[in-house]
């Protein structure tokens, strides 16, 4: 139900998604890692795949996104040290039991211009553990969201905050803003399947999504 409602969501908001890189989904459950600009992320990742996502537990009280990201059946993020390690299982399990997960390493929207780092915490979900001599293989895929287009024209350093919602930006004519817009493209590029294991720790993990995913936003 929940991609239906998106996507005619973003049949409303005149969204146009163009995805590249399909060959390197699998069916395989995974974790997800996207850089991150606009609450719009949500929507239209929501729309191509059937994931959930893990929204900061403040979310949970913001008119309308609230009710999209409840149907997504979300695993809410409470950014302290104390739940970090029940946050992670709740996350691993939900992946090994079946669902895909989608999680912004960034921790917060960007500006539309620059990456921000990458929390490398968030990548600790994917790390192998020995149970009963059997370790449990979690795929990453690193996608970039790229917006190109919006009200027919090209999305530029002048424009971008149109679609970029950060900082102390008010969510309400933002999203007006986008209502009354008359077409909005955007380019979501999946990127190849890659596992912990190839890396030392979770931190050159990381390090390689991060730049394989500004890779294509440069």
């Amino acid at each position: 139900f929940i991609r239906f409602f998106l996507k005619n969501l973003l049949k409303i908001l005149n969204i146009k998604a163009v995805e590249k890189g399909s060959e390197h989904l699998s069916n395989r459950n995974k974790l997800f890692v996207s850089n991150h600009t606009s609450y719009l992320d949500i929507f239209i990742l929501g729309a191509m795949l059937e994931t959930r996502f893990t929204p900061k537990i403040e979310l949970s009280k913001w008119l309308f996104i609230n009710y999209i990201v409840k149907l997504s059946l979300p695993l809410y993020i409470h950014r302290t040290a104390q739940k970090s390690l029940e946050q992670k299982k709740k996350i691993k399990n939900a992946i090994l039991n079946g669902d895909n997960i989608v999680v912004f390493p960034e921790a917060t929207t960007n500006n539309g211009r620059k990456l921000l780092p990458f929390k490398s915490s968030l990548f600790s979900v994917a790390e192998p553990e020995f149970e009963d001599d059997l370790i449990e293989q979690i795929p990453i895929q690193p996608i970039s969201i790229i917006y190109k287009e919006f009200d027919g024209e090209k999305v530029t350093e002048k424009n971008i905050d149109k679609i970029a919602w950060h900082g102390d930006m008010t969510f309400i004519p933002h999203l007006w803003n986008v209502f009354k817009s008359k077409n909005i493209i955007v380019e979501i590029i999946y990127h190849q399947e890659i596992y912990f294991e190839s890396f030392t720790d979770r931190k050159t993990l990381a390090k390689h999504c991060h730049e394989v995913i500004e890779g294509a936003l440069n």
